[in-house]
């Protein structure tokens, strides 16, 4: 039978076993994860966070605009000063007569200096002109895709993508991308950025690269990695899970997330590198789904 999640789990409803893989975390008849090379005595409460123990962001505080300044008082008017006439000089009496000016003989013209040779002109380089700002970039991926095996692109900056097709290698490349991948024997990377990376479909891989990636895989022979960065990854399927560097959490069991098949055998997450102590489980963490349905 599949696990009643509609109701929040908590850390006493669980058992865990130990197997020759590791640690065997088990709601009822159900496995919900194993934790490969932990041992089951390991586990205990402080490896998980329940949902109502999940901080939320606290609401910004608006502060009240400041009232404005009071005008300066109007400065009085400047009185104009008036300069008195001035009165001209008088006429000089008795003046000396002038000097008579004495004619100076004219100075024959210098001669031509001789015409200079005919110098071979300089050609000047042409001056290369400078690529236009992004010539040479990937323009990102685009916002709806409906097509298979191929190998999609995405820029720098954001990209939020909803891609459907088997078979595609899908590079996010930098930047804090959402990117929902509908297909099976898919490839999906993140690269550098806070990504939110979702696969749906089977025999299928998701990287998140560096920065704090959520990872979520929808199918069966799933593999999520991380990378660098506190990760956190989830899904349905036979997954395998692998956080990477930093401080990840592996969500098992929420009211979007169910675990277990009842017309076919369990499914669960297999994390193979769990660090305890750093590391964290999530128990009835509900996950918003990522909606490009509005991407231009």
């Amino acid at each position: 039978m599949s696990p009643d999640f509609e109701s929040d789990i908590r850390f006493a409803d669980l058992t865990i076993e130990q197997s020759e893989a590791g640690a065997v975390i088990s709601f009822g008849d159900d496995t919900l994860a194993v934790l490969n090379g932990i041992q089951a005595n390991q586990i205990t409460a402080e490896d998980f966070v329940e949902a109502d123990a999940v901080e939320t962001p606290a609401e910004p505080v608006v502060q009240p605009p400041s009232p404005p300044a009071p005008e300066p008082p109007p400065e009085p008017p400047v009185t104009p000063v008036v300069q008195p006439p001035v009165t001209p000089p008088a006429d000089p009496v008795n003046e000396t007569p002038d000097t008579p000016v004495v004619v100076e003989p004219p100075v024959s013209p210098a001669p031509d200096p001789m015409p200079e040779p005919p110098g071979v002109p300089v050609v000047q380089p042409p001056v290369p002109v400078p690529p236009a700002p992004g010539a040479g970039e990937p323009a990102g991926l685009p916002s709806i895709v409906n097509d298979s095996n191929q190998v999609l692109n995405g820029s720098d900056g954001p990209d939020d993508s909803t891609v459907n097709g088997s078979g595609n290698t899908i590079n996010a490349a930098g930047g804090d991308d959402a990117v929902v991948a509908n297909g099976n024997e898919t490839t999906l990377g993140g690269g550098d950025g806070n990504d939110r990376l979702v696969v749906n479909g089977s025999n299928s891989n998701v990287n998140g690269g560096a920065g704090n990636d959520t990872l979520t895989g929808n199918g069966n022979n799933v593999l999520l990695n991380g990378g660098s960065g506190d990760d956190l990854l989830t899904g349905t399927g036979n997954l395998r899970a692998n956080g990477g560097d930093g401080a990840d959490q592996f969500a098992l069991g929420s009211t979007t997330i169910t675990f277990g098949d009842p017309t076919g055998p369990d499914t669960f997450i297999t994390i193979e590198d769990f660090e305890d102590g750093q590391d964290t489980l999530l128990l009835g963490q509900t996950l918003a789904p990522i909606d490009n349905s509005t991407s231009s």
